[in-house]
């Protein structure tokens, strides 16, 4: 016996959501802004947040006058998240670490909670003797590790939280 057209028709089944079984919603991203100039040392660091498996934003500044337009919304960067973290080179074109940390300071009211990690190659630190003034809260050697990059985005992602 054939059934005509009429006759099959789909089952249905009412769609159950509940609310235990939607995925949880995500946090939002730790927005990190890496102001490095070299190429390799960016690719380095974008490596290490990738593997720190924490959820993230990256931008990235290629050189030392660019980091307070940024951070002001200066109309080419007007859409851009204030930054949770900023990784500084301290060698850089244009401005070097210091003077772009030395700018920060003086406004401290807008971003002396911000935290900036130093990037450097100086395995001896030799510019922490000079760093006092600087507030300088943390610094990573070069190449950046997945370990040391996870340390440093863990502690800033409690602090963001409140925890």
């Amino acid at each position: 016996m054939a059934m005509n057209k009429q006759e099959r028709k789909p089952a249905s089944f009412p769609l159950l959501v509940r609310p235990y079984m939607r995925p949880p919603p995500r946090e939002m991203p730790l927005n990190v802004l890496l102001v490095e100039d070299d190429d390799s040392d960016m690719m380095l660091t974008e490596m290490a947040l990738e593997a720190s498996n924490i959820y993230y934003s990256l931008r990235r500044l290629d050189d030392g006058t660019q980091v307070l337009p940024y951070l002001h919304h200066e109309p080419e960067y007007a859409n851009r998240a204030r930054p949770d973290v900023i990784f500084l080179d301290l060698t850089l074109p244009g401005k070097d670490g210091a003077q772009i940390l030395s700018e920060l300071k003086a406004e401290a009211d807008l971003y002396g909670k911000m935290p900036i990690v130093i990037l450097t190659g100086d395995r001896n630190c030799a510019f922490l003797a000079e760093s006092d003034e600087l507030s300088i809260p943390a610094y990573i050697t070069k190449p950046c590790s997945t370990e040391k990059i996870l340390n440093v985005l863990l502690a800033i992602r409690q602090a963001k939280r409140g925890i």
